[in-house]
């Protein structure tokens, strides 16, 4: 019984350093693959770490293109499962101005142009105060400050 028990935890141990040899995304319609790897912590000849697989899987989260990801690391695949958000995504928008009174309107996210993780959204807001707003991002490039904001008030 010891002899097994010792054999079950030495396999446990070793399953757990395995190297990455192959990572495979599932789920990436449009989503380009450099895009999800540049998101990733993990790369081929790694050894798996499973609390930055969680954060790999947070990163990739909080891109704002996916509903859900899931990192799933068996032997030496590295497995991502990804459930992509529409590309075009319509939302109602409300404002409500203490002195003026309340607006509303409606913008459209233009959510992963080219696959690349980047943003345009155009909307306008009517009633008591006018506006229209423009405004593209690319989160990637925190550095550069890669974005565009543009509103026209009325």
């Amino acid at each position: 019984m010891k002899k097994k028990f010792f054999i079950l935890i030495i396999l446990t141990g070793i399953a757990q350093f395995s190297t990455i040899e192959q990572i495979v995304l599932i789920g990436n319609n449009v989503t380009s693959e450099h895009t999800i790897l540049r998101y990733i912590n993990h790369n081929i000849g790694d050894t798996i770490n499973i609390d930055q697989a969680i954060k790999d899987q947070l990163n990739l989260y909080e891109t704002g293109l996916f509903y859900d990801v899931i990192i799933q690391p068996a032997d030496s695949i590295y497995y991502i499962y990804l459930f992509e958000k529409p590309n075009i995504l319509p939302q109602p928008r409300l404002d409500k101005h203490d002195i003026l009174g309340w607006s509303y309107g409606a913008s459209i996210l233009f959510n992963n142009i080219n696959g690349e993780n980047k943003k345009l959204q155009i909307g306008a807001l009517m009633g008591k105060t006018t506006i229209y707003d423009l405004q593209y991002n690319n989160p990637y490039l925190f550095n550069k400050n890669d974005s565009l904001n543009i509103q026209l008030y009325k």
